[in-house]
């Protein structure tokens, strides 16, 4: 018999000359919006997808599902935990709800990265200290991190392939992946269909990215395309 082909991890390369913009040196592309990452991912992905509202409309024991493909530096996960404690401690969300987030990562950061990352979020320091003492080895799969009510699940595998064996019913898609002129292979028909799979009347989606591509293959795949303004600089996500 032949030995199992194991399958490796291969680490994000970071680019830590300036600590408050992380660049990948493999894609050649910045982490977050020179603008304010945090409050990019408040607008893109929080605000967006109605999730304060959809929140509160949460009944008892419910579980709000999130997947976003790209965790990079944990940026937007970080700030959607913060927000759901924070609506959570003011009584405006069901107090035994629980929030899922999914996170696929083909390339992780290294745990001293994502260290280094997280020290530039002092705002989020009790949350990243929690989930700083679980963060994974560099081993491909499912990695499940828990902080009181939220679970964060990690999937250090290729984007596509990771959604075409999801079994879950998602109610947000968090799209996060570096550009699609940077990172093409990530953007590409077989992954909107397959986050279609996972998807239900209802489940909404944003990104960064107004890319035609991407606008087309969501179409594609059933999702209604609309165009909202933008942050920062960017005219437009979607």
């Amino acid at each position: 018999m032949k030995p199992a082909t194991v399958q490796k991890i291969t680490p994000a390369r970071i680019d830590w000359l300036n600590p408050t913009k992380p660049v990948s040196m493999d894609f050649q592309d910045i982490y977050h919006s020179e603008s304010g990452g945090q409050a990019e991912s408040l607008h893109v992905y929080i605000e967006s997808n109605l999730l304060p509202q959809r929140w509160q409309a949460l009944t008892a024991n419910q579980a709000f599902v999130i997947c976003e493909t790209g965790f990079g530096t944990g940026l937007n996960f970080l700030v959607a935990a913060d927000y759901w404690k924070r609506e959570k401690a003011r009584g405006a969300i069901h107090p035994t709800a629980r929030l899922h987030f999914i996170s696929i990562e083909k390339h992780p950061l290294s745990q001293e990265d994502i260290a280094i990352a997280w020290q530039q979020r002092p705002e989020f320091a009790d949350l990243c200290k929690t989930l700083l003492a679980q963060y994974p080895p560099m081993t491909p799969g499912y990695h499940r991190l828990h902080c009181d009510d939220i679970e964060l699940t990690l999937i250090f595998s290729d984007a596509t392939a990771a959604l075409n064996n999801l079994v879950a019913q998602v109610d947000c898609w968090f799209l996060d992946g570096f550009s699609p002129a940077k990172n093409p292979d990530m953007w590409q028909q077989p992954l909107f269909d397959a986050m279609a799979m996972s998807s239900h009347v209802g489940t909404t989606a944003s990104t960064f990215t107004v890319a035609q591509q991407v606008k087309e293959g969501l179409s594609r795949a059933g999702f209604d395309i609309q165009k909202v303004p933008g942050f920062g600089l960017k005219m437009h996500t979607l």
